[in-house]
């Protein structure tokens, strides 16, 4: 019994170690590949010993886990289409970065888009469309429902992935609204191209949000060094 209990304090100690140096960040697939990978980068030397835990997961269930505590950090989109609720007297947040979604098409021989809004054929053009259920896809269609020049556009796919769209895009299946983070790389290489002017564009911001009360030490010099950027 003594043995027994020496080595269950032993496996709750190290255990205890282990969450003093692991970070949990709950995020949507789309953020992970882009925000998170430049953080990763970034934090190297702060993330030494330590472990960053992405778990990715849709925007509501996102702000679920870290109401649950099962999240130290909850990092989403912010845009008054997507309503976040979080109690302000419980959870607090900064901006980390700022992005927008461009319609884009795969680029001709000459640069140009191969699908344009401004093109004289006066035929809807295939749309590749978010499912309603991700974050991204309510964002444009709330752009689209209420912009007065909103194009015409034919529905050909819908997907619940941003990554499946960009390779959709790449191979000239038609227009997708992708964040420029995604993408800006391919329009300089003249890959894609924007599909429309920057009226057609959606901006958005990224929060992080976090619990007010006092997490681990990694996870305390996780958020000081994302506040002072």
């Amino acid at each position: 019994m003594a043995r027994s209990l020496a080595q269950s304090h032993e496996e709750l100690q190290s255990q205890a170690g282990r969450q003093a140096r692991t970070v949990t960040l709950t995020t949507g697939r789309t953020l992970a590949r882009t925000v998170v990978a430049d953080w990763l980068v970034r934090l190297q030397p702060l993330l030494q010993g330590g472990e960053l835990c992405v778990r990715t997961r849709a925007l509501a269930d996102t702000v679920a886990m870290l109401e649950r505590n099962e999240a130290d950090f909850s990092l989403v989109y912010h845009h008054p289409a997507l309503a976040i609720r979080l109690d302000a007297r419980q959870f607090t947040h900064i901006t980390v970065a700022s992005d927008r979604l461009v319609p884009v098409s795969r680029a001709t021989a000459q640069g140009q888009a191969r699908f344009r809004f401004d093109a004289s054929d006066s035929a809807p053009l295939p749309y590749l469309a978010y499912a309603p259920t991700l974050a991204l896809g309510r964002l444009v269609e709330d752009h689209l429902a209420h912009h007065p020049l909103a194009p015409r556009l034919q529905r050909v796919v819908e997907c619940d992935s941003a990554d499946a769209h960009y390779e959709y895009v790449q191979k000239g299946l038609g227009v997708a609204w992708l964040p420029w983070s995604m993408v800006h790389a391919d329009c300089a290489a003249k890959r894609l191209a924007p599909a429309g002017d920057a009226r057609l564009e959606v901006r958005f911001d990224v929060r992080l949000y976090r619990p007010k009360r006092r997490l681990g030490p990694m996870a305390e010099a996780f958020w000081s060094a994302l506040a002072q950027r």
